[in-house]
């Protein structure tokens, strides 16, 4: 499905939109309600696609963009989970994603983090924020290359270019092969292993993988934590680290 084909069957639905609920623009009623009307005739005009309203799943999981309003506490440390307004795609991991819609009536002035989120959508390309005027530039892979069974090679294409890449891997066989392109780039590789052995395992013997020995022998500093308790500590402790490796190699960038 081509941008034109998007672009047409979206003009058809504001028109419904427009023809249909024209009492909801005038009695300027929350955005809420206008998209979920918008919604319903996206529907029909994408009747093999999944249409929803503030969507923030990546399959099973919580679909998360790290980016930083000019309104956020410098204090907070976490990402953020995404809701766009209305989405259009394929429910799941593999996608595809049509359309990403935010909606601002007239009455609102203020659409600058609509552009933001709309720019984070497009891009796995992101600016990780220490404060206000002080960031990076990051690669987010969404989804480790375990679970969308692809290769991270194929998924970051010329990704030894890029300098800082967040990526998630699963404890499979078929690991090694992303932590293998890692490590023949080059990459510094800092990792925090989440539950390690899952209790599938005695502590003598939860690596089967033999995977720790493998990182240590590469450029690595590797950690042990638990997923059971509050993430706060474990992302202070990432962006940290990021920030400090950012510094020492002169990737600070200021707005």
């Amino acid at each position: 499905m081509d941008r034109a084909e998007v672009s047409q069957k979206l003009t058809h639905a504001i028109g419904k939109l427009t023809e249909r609920d024209l009492e909801l623009l005038a009695r300027d009623v929350n955005e809420r309600s206008i998209t979920h009307r918008l919604a319903i005739y996206l529907q029909e005009e994408f009747p093999e696609m999944d249409v929803d309203c503030e969507y923030n799943r990546y399959d099973y999981k919580s679909k998360w963009i790290d980016f930083y309003p000019p309104t956020t506490d410098t204090h907070d440390i976490e990402a953020r989970t995404v809701f766009p307004d209305i989405i259009v795609h394929k429910r799941g991991p593999k996608g595809p994603n049509v359309l990403v819609i935010e909606a601002k009536k007239s009455t609102n002035k203020d659409g600058g983090l609509d552009i933001a989120k709309l720019k984070a959508y497009k891009s796995n390309e992101h600016l990780l924020y220490f404060s206000p005027d002080e960031h990076v530039k990051t690669y987010l892979i969404s989804g480790s290359p375990e679970e969308r069974k692809k290769a991270v090679k194929d998924i970051l294409f010329n990704g030894q270019n890029r300098r800082i890449i967040l990526c998630s891997m699963q404890y499979v066989d078929g690991v090694e092969e992303t932590l293998d392109y890692f490590a023949d780039n080059h990459f510094f590789m800092y990792l925090q292993w989440l539950n390690p052995a899952r209790g599938r395992y005695d502590v003598k013997s939860f690596d089967v993988l033999g995977l720790t020995s493998r990182i240590l022998s590469a450029r690595s500093l590797l950690s042990m934590r638990s997923s059971h308790k509050n993430a706060a500590s474990r992302v202070r402790e990432l962006r940290n680290f990021i920030f400090g490796w950012a510094k020492f190699h002169g990737l600070l960038l200021r707005s």
